[in-house]
């Protein structure tokens, strides 16, 4: 598995949406093996911008749903549909609503990410 990067634009949007939310709690998780770089990419680029991460990144067994999925309660709606904005122009994204008390997640979905628009091989 090869580690990759954000793209920089990419990178560059996330961070910028993640410093408009300071010490966001969060949590990050992949559905696949594939997906652990990108998982890791976008957890980076989080913590780098001033996000608290509450746990490590980890498998998301059992999950099949393709594409970026941000989680976040009612009153983190409007930090998870900013994420979401920053990833669109690259990758597949939707935004679910928690109700079980969690707090902003991204899950990196099944798919086959070693070649996704949005991310580069780190160097």
């Amino acid at each position: 598995m090869t580690a990759v990067r954000l793209d920089p634009a990419v990178e560059a949007a996330v961070a910028r949406v993640a410093r408009e939310h300071p010490a966001t709690a969060f949590n990050v998780n992949y559905a696949d093996a594939d997906g652990r770089d990108l998982a890791l990419a976008l957890r980076d680029t989080l913590v780098a911008a001033g996000w608290s991460q509450l746990s490590a990144a980890g498998p998301a067994p059992g999950f099949s749903r393709k594409g970026l999925i941000v989680w976040a309660p009612a009153e983190g709606r409007g930090i998870a549909d900013d994420i979401a904005d920053a990833l669109t122009a690259a990758f597949a994204v939707q935004v679910i609503e928690r109700t079980d008390g969690g707090p902003v997640a991204l899950t990196v979905g099944v798919a086959t990410w070693a070649t996704a628009r949005g991310v580069r091989p780190e160097r």
